[in-house]
């Protein structure tokens, strides 16, 4: 019986299926964990060039139907529930005003803000946290 138990042939193949599993788990949260950043790096992105069009649009126009088609396309059919809020906000010394008024000799402080957000789909759902995630991102920019 002495002998039988210190055999030690199967034992590294034993080990290996044991391991398995949770190696292949492990590997799969690496993945949805690298997708989400790629998606949230690409969010940040396309806020970025939402408040570009919006800073170089005569009188800081904004076309919200626009910019949605462009946030929808440059982040692709995988975003899911798309809502994107752009505004700007004028202020002469700390009071809400229009933005053509001037504070004195100086024009009034403008800035254009930008929120985006969307769902994203992991691999498989995780305890507490479920099948999607909100991917958000917010940008204010002061143009003058």
């Amino acid at each position: 019986m002495k002998k039988f138990f210190k055999q030690q042939k199967g034992a590294i193949t034993v080990e290996f299926i044991l391991l398995v599993p949770f190696m292949m788990m492990l590997l799969l949260m690496i993945l949805d964990f690298g997708s989400f950043l790629l998606r949230k790096q690409s969010l940040s992105s396309t806020t970025r060039s939402i408040i570009t069009i919006v800073s170089n649009t005569p009188n800081f126009a904004i076309d919200h139907p626009a910019l949605l088609s462009m946030a929808q396309t440059s982040l692709g059919p995988d975003a899911t529930n798309l809502v994107l809020n752009v505004s700007t906000k004028c202020t002469c010394n700390n009071v809400p005003t229009s933005c053509t008024t001037n504070c004195g000799a100086a024009p009034s402080r403008m800035e254009v803000n930008a929120d985006i957000s969307y769902d994203h789909t992991l691999i498989f759902p995780y305890p507490g946290i479920g099948q999607t995630v909100r991917v958000s991102d917010s940008l204010a920019f002061r143009l003058r």
